[in-house]
Order: structure tokens, then C-alpha cells, then sequence
């Protein structure tokens, strides 16, 4: 039986990314309730198991997440915690109290109709339990076309999937507003979670998810770099590695589009955050793989990148972490299947060998696929230069050449898998002769990279892109995802599709290490980082030296020796 995962969400714009995350697997639920026992998708693996107030089951993630003032939005946080709260002030605080209220956030158009299915959800519940996930009251909101771009100004504006009471927590010392209290550097971050106070907090929401896990198997992190969240998000590395230190740890770092501030001064910081983040992290975690559609960490700004089928606003985090989402819930299905047969650490381990822990991901979203074509005519049409974009900052090289791979493929039914071949006719190509949706990915793969270790996934189940997903598919996708001959309607939303992605250990990596570490000892030196000179130049060199693992040759003979064993 595959064991439990616990996520760890650090920061604002990994939140952004992690609530579509966690709303796209809604559909692997029933209306969020109950798990699909016939679903391809092992939800327990991420999803924890609770009780209604009616005694009914309900599925929460198994999370915490750490954010600061101003995130929540209309969303309400555990009374609990406010109660915690509140008795801690009267007992340091024996003066009269003044209470400050600010205004309840607005919720959009479609979080008040979210909640009203909820409620109706509820009534139902109390009458007729057996009918509480009737699916028909979903078709309102379903059929309906919500344009959020002008209403989602935090996370929680369009977070579907409910969250259980212990998984939020506010930093308050910190706030998204103003310059003055912002958690702007790595040492600001790792101080915070250092203090006991807010170390101890988070470790007693931790332990409660630990705890109820029969076979944890490790950690998901997702993480902002470009602000003080990058150190946050070193110091909670190092309190994994002190509590379950045989666990793995998969992490991501995340950085939203191209910036738009001009700000004096933040931009340098986002270069040496994100900097002295790799540096740590790819020491303490499994695996640490970037992720952003902004290809430079440079301060100068620089196009997104471009999808042929997606239009989207590169500067709009509700845009652009609606597709970094779809790129982890399916390069994170090797080890979310029911019939995986690989770890989280398992997987970490196939990617990370000879000290090279940082690793790329491709996507090709939507994956190009016509009604009526099969899975060989897809591949060969499939130029992966324009279609398939490697989502890691610090300008990556258009170099293919890649040391080991792990390729996750969803939304191709089987009979779409393998080509067919008429009786006296001579196959369109070599794909077209493959006896399985795996070989005949295997077989692209083998041509596009040879001699590199491929591992290959394929599952049928799409990518689920409903409501709050935004609406950035060009109009010649139809609503099921497939390229349409006809243009598609504004009104008519795209509801799945499909996606390929590649994990990869590649030599593209060493010019971008060293473009980062070249970039951030620039401003090293005139920067105010409040770490020690010596730390920080010990951190540089690391990410040097990470930097030269990806050399092509490096290690090269052990790995021949190894695969001739």
C-alpha cells in the first residue's frame, strides 16, 4: 500500500499554486467527500479522511501552510487559533484592551456560489444523508464560465477544495502590504521559524498530520524563493531532517512572472534569495526542482515563456501558478497511483544520482492531441522546442541532453495509446508499430535522448481544469481538450485535457547554476543580507560546485559501470 505524503506550502505565490493544485484533484473526490474507490489516482496518498458534523466522510489535504497578513481573503482561519491567541495577550497584558476590526473581504461571484451549494450540500446532508453527494447540484456551477481575473487577489479567492482547521497559519509579524514589514530577505525568513514561538507552532500542526499517518512516506514542499520564505523554507527543512530523518523530502521552488515592481533594491534580493535557497536546499532535500514561466532569474525582466495553445498574463499569479499546478499533479503521478510501484524517495533517488539534486521539468500543456488521432501520430507531429517548455528560470539553454529522465504522460485513453497498422500497409512511422502507449513513448524518448535512462508513466486520467481554473486555452482547444477544427466559444469553457512532462536531471543546469551564482555574487558584496560574509560566500560556492555536477562526464563512468553490472 503506497504511504501518506505530508505537504508543506510556504509562502504566498506557493499557495497560489498549490489551491489550484488541490482544486484539480477535486474530481478524484465525490463533491469532495469521498474517495472514487475506482480511481486511477490514489488520493490517500495526499488526502486525509475526516468526519462532517453529520457524521458524513470528508477529505481534507494533509497540510500546512504558512502565509502572512492579508492572505486569507474571505477565508476564515481556525477559531482555535484565535482563541490561542487572544489568551496569550491577556496573559502578558493586564492594561485595557482595544480591539481593531477590519472590514470581512467580499467574496467573488464564485465563492458565493460556492458556498451556496455548500449549504444546500448540508441541508441535504441533515434530511437525506444518503443523498449529501448528489452530483446534480454541481451542474449550475459547472455549466457556469467565471472570469476571476478581476476579483482573485490572494489565494484563498479561489480555493475550492476545504482545508482542515489545522492547516492554516498566519505569520502576523509579516505583512504582504507596505515595505516596512515585509519578510523581504532569507535571514528574516529562517530567523522567524527559528523563534520558538512560531517554530513551536508549526511543528505541533506538523505532528498532527504525522500522527495520524499509518506509513508516512515523506514530505512535499513548495516554496517561494524570491522573498524571506526561501530561508522559512531552509529552516523547515532542517526541522524535517531532525524529526524524521529517513524520510524523504521532494521540493519545489517556486517564483511567479516577470516582476513589475520598481522597488529599489528587491529584485537584487530575489536574486540572492533564490540563490542562497538552491544552495541550501539542494543539500537537504531529495530532490529540489524550480519551477516558473519567467526563464531568467536575472533583475532585468524577461518574456515569459510561451505555450502555443494557452493565453495567458505571465504577471498575474492566478494565471501563471494555474499552470505550474498542472505541472506538478502530473509529474508527481509516478508515485500517486494506485498501481505505482515507486516512493516519493524512490522516485527522488532515480533522479538525483551522482549529487546532481536539482532537477528541470518540461511541459507540454495542453498536450497536442486531434479527435482521431493516436498517441504515435501525436509524437511525431510533437516539436518539443516550441511545445514542450522547460518551466526553469536563469535563462535554460535549449540543450536536450539530459543524464536521466522521469516522463509522466495523461489524458490518452487506450485505445488512443498505440497506432494502427491496416493489414499490407506500411506503418507512418516506427511509433505506428509499437505494441504499447508505453514502448511508443519509450521508443520517442529513446530517439530524442539516446543512451539517457528514461523511466515512463501513462495515465489515462485528464487533467480536470474546471471552475476556478482560469479560462487561458486558446480557442482552438475544444472543451475536451482535443485541438478542434472549429474555433471554441468564449462561453464554452474547456472542462479536461491532457499533459506530458519530463522530469529532468540535465546538463542544461550547469550554464544556469552558474548564470544564478555569477548574478548573485554581483550584488553580494553591496547588498545588506544579514548573513554572515563567510556563510554567504561558502553558499556561493556551493551552488558553483553543484553547478560543475552537471558537466557533461561528470561521474559519467560510474553511472557506464553501473548499468553494465
Amino acid at each position: 500500500m503506497a504511504g501518506e505524503l505530508v505537504t508543506l506550502q510556504l509562502g504566498h505565490y506557493a499557495n497560489f499554486v498549490a489551491s489550484h493544485w488541490w482544486n484539480l484533484q477535486e474530481e478524484y473526490l465525490c463533491n469532495g467527500s469521498q474517495v472514487l474507490k475506482h480511481a486511477e489516482i490514489n488520493s490517500n496518498v495526499l488526502f486525509r479522511e475526516g468526519l462532517t458534523v453529520h457524521g458524513q466522510p470528508k477529505y481534507t489535504p494533509r497540510v500546512v501552510l504558512l502565509d502572512l497578513k492579508g492572505s486569507l481573503g474571505s477565508l476564515k482561519q481556525e477559531e482555535e487559533h484565535q482563541r490561542t491567541q487572544s489568551a496569550q495577550l491577556c496573559k502578558t497584558w493586564e492594561g485595557p484592551l482595544t480591539t481593531h476590526c477590519t472590514e470581512a473581504a467580499e467574496k467573488n461571484e464564485y465563492l458565493r456560489d460556492l458556498k451556496k451549494h455548500k449549504e444546500n450540500s448540508i441541508r441535504r446532508e441533515v434530511l437525506r444523508p444518503r443523498a449529501a453527494n448528489d452530483t446534480r447540484s454541481w451542474s449550475s456551477m459547472e455549466s457556469k464560465v467565471y472570469w476571476l481575473e478581476d476579483s482573485v487577489t490572494v489565494w484563498s479567492d479561489f480555493q475550492r477544495v476545504p482545508l482542515h482547521p489545522r492547516s492554516i497559519s498566519i505569520l502576523k509579524q509579516y505583512s504582504h502590504e507596505g515595505e516596512s514589514d515585509r519578510l523581504a530577505t532569507f535571514d528574516l525568513g529562517f530567523q522567524l521559524l527559528s523563534h520558538p514561538d512560531v517554530a513551536e507552532d508549526f511543528e505541533d500542526r506538523l505532528h498532527f498530520f504525522v500522527e495520524e499517518c499509518d506509513h508516512l512516506q515523506g514530505f512535499q514542499l513548495l516554496c517561494d524563493w524570491e522573498d524571506g520564505f526561501s530561508g522559512l523554507a531552509c529552516r523547515a527543512v532542517e526541522i524535517l531532517h531532525d524529526d524524521y530523518d529517513a524520510k524523504g523530502v521532494l521540493t519545489w521552488g517556486l517564483l511567479p512572472g516577470p516582476s513589475q515592481t520598481k522597488v529599489p533594491g528587491r529584485n537584487f534580493n530575489h536574486v540572492l534569495n533564490s540563490a542562497l535557497a538552491i544552495a541550501h536546499l539542494a543539500e537537504s532535500s531529495s530532490l529540489l526542482c524550480p519551477l516558473s514561466v519567467c526563464p531568467s532569474f536575472k533583475c532585468q525582466p524577461s518574456p515569459p515563456l510561451n505555450f502555443p495553445h494557452i493565453q495567458y498574463q505571465a504577471d498575474m499569479k492566478y494565471h501563471s501558478s494555474a499552470i505550474l499546478a498542472s505541472a506538478l499533479e502530473t509529474s508527481t503521478l509516478p508515485y500517486r497511483l494506485h498501481s505505482s510501484p515507486a516512493s516519493l524517495s524512490q522516485y527522488a533517488e532515480s533522479l538525483n544520482y551522482c549529487g546532481r539534486k536539482v532537477a528541470v521539468t518540461r511541459l507540454s500543456f495542453p498536450f497536442s492531441l486531434a479527435r482521431g488521432w493516436c498517441l504515435p501520430d501525436a509524437l511525431t507531429k510533437h516539436d518539443p522546442e516550441t511545445s514542450w517548455q522547460y518551466l526553469c528560470p536563469s535563462g535554460y539553454e535549449q540543450n536536450e541532453r539530459c543524464f536521466t529522465q522521469a516522463v509522466s504522460l495523461r489524458g490518452v485513453s487506450a485505445h488512443q495509446s498505440r497506432g494502427f497498422v491496416p493489414p499490407g500497409k506500411e506503418p507512418m512511422s516506427r511509433l505506428h508499430t509499437c505494441e504499447s502507449g508505453e514502448s511508443v513513448l519509450s521508443l520517442y524518448l529513446q530517439t530524442r535522448y539516446p543512451n539517457t535512462p528514461n523511466s515512463v508513466l501513462l495515465a489515462e486520467t485528464p487533467i480536470h481544469v474546471k471552475t476556478p481554473f482560469p479560462n487561458i486555452f486558446s480557442s482552438s482547444i475544444d472543451p475536451n481538450g482535443y485541438l478542434g477544427e472549429e474555433k471554441r466559444s468564449a462561453a464554452t469553457a474547456v472542462r479536461q485535457v491532457s499533459a506530458l512532462t519530463a522530469v529532468q536531471s540535465a546538463a542544461g543546469l550547469h550554464s544556469s547554476l552558474q548564470e544564478l551564482c555569477a548574478e548573485a555574487t554581483r550584488f553580494a558584496s553591496s547588498m545588506a543580507t544579514g548573513i554572515e560574509q563567510e556563510d554567504l560566500s561558502n553558499a556561493l560556492h556551493s551552488l558553483c560546485s553543484l553547478a560543475d555536477n552537471y558537466k557533461f562526464g561528470f561521474g559519467e563512468s560510474d553511472l557506464d559501470e553501473s548499468d553494465s553490472d
